[in-house]
């Protein structure tokens, strides 16, 4: 090709062209070879080999996951610390990077009380049985 025609290639050429199937440019020589066709062209391929191009192809069935008993587990401990910081409150503070906070025993109610319902919601989604 010359160069001209090259370059009115490059011009013309869009996206589409370019995600084509295939069939133009002759790349899909033997990727859909059937069982008629002689050995000495392609080489063929048995339907019990490759399902994919059987009519009667279908996916197998998905199993639901199992429960997840570890993250049930990281559930029941972080329960087991907001319950502990609901029934001994500090009072305290805490070193932020940049500032100082001052921990209340009803702020740490607060903190026992936000924790128990994330460990829960924890507990929830690890023992609870999946659907497909």
């Amino acid at each position: 090709m010359s160069k001209r025609s090259l370059t009115w290639l490059r011009q013309h050429t869009n996206v589409e062209d370019l995600l084509d199937d295939g069939i133009a440019n002759n790349s899909d020589l033997s990727s859909f070879a059937k069982p008629e066709q002689p050995p000495g062209d392609s080489p063929v391929v048995a339907s019990t080999e490759n399902p994919a191009q059987s009519p009667h192809a279908e996916a197998p069935e998905q199993q639901p996951e199992e429960r997840d008993f570890y993250v049930a587990a990281l559930g029941l401990l972080i329960c087991g610390c907001g319950l502990d910081l609901m029934l001994h409150p500090v009072d305290m503070l805490v070193h932020h990077l940049k500032a100082i906070e001052h921990v209340t025993g009803a702020r740490s109610e607060f903190y026992g009380a936000i924790l128990i319902l994330f460990g829960l919601a924890l507990v929830i989604y690890g023992l609870k049985k999946r659907r497909i």
